[in-house]
């Protein structure tokens, strides 16, 4: 898995290390971030939930985002956020957040420009998960 686009295009990112998760694919990021206007993020701060492998919050701070909070409750998905984070360098501009999605949208502080998220598929809830999100201030 590498990184799709932006100043770390080509950067190997390490994959999912439990079987409940899966990354989302190169092909997927570069759509999301062909779509979205720059504007919405670079310079921005952004949200990742639900990270796994940290990809999608990789793939903001390679196209010029300046801040992501990374979300994952699993402690080897977690592990392997921050290593990713190292290889690539951004480790500066990033904080990972062992926390329920839930818990988080409750507890971190600030503002958003961007949240990202890619959850579980058999994840019920997910009227609730938008509300909260949407009820965040940006």
């Amino acid at each position: 898995m590498r990184v799709a686009g932006g100043s770390e295009k080509g950067r190997r990112l390490k994959g999912a290390v439990t079987s409940n998760t899966r990354a989302t694919t190169e092909r997927v990021r570069a759509a999301i971030f062909n779509i979205l206007d720059p504007n919405l993020y670079q310079g921005g701060r952004v949200l990742d939930l639900f990270s796994g492998t940290g990809s999608l919050g990789i793939e903001a701070l390679s196209h010029g985002a300046d801040w992501v909070d990374f979300v994952e409750w699993d402690r080897r998905q977690s592990a392997v956020i921050t290593s990713n984070l190292e290889s690539t360098g951004l480790t500066a501009k990033a904080k990972v957040h062992r926390l329920d999605v839930f818990q988080a949208l409750q507890t971190l502080p600030g503002n958003y420009d961007l949240a990202l998220m890619d959850p579980p598929y058999k994840m019920g809830n997910l009227d609730n998960l938008m509300e909260q999100v949407s009820a965040r201030p940006v």
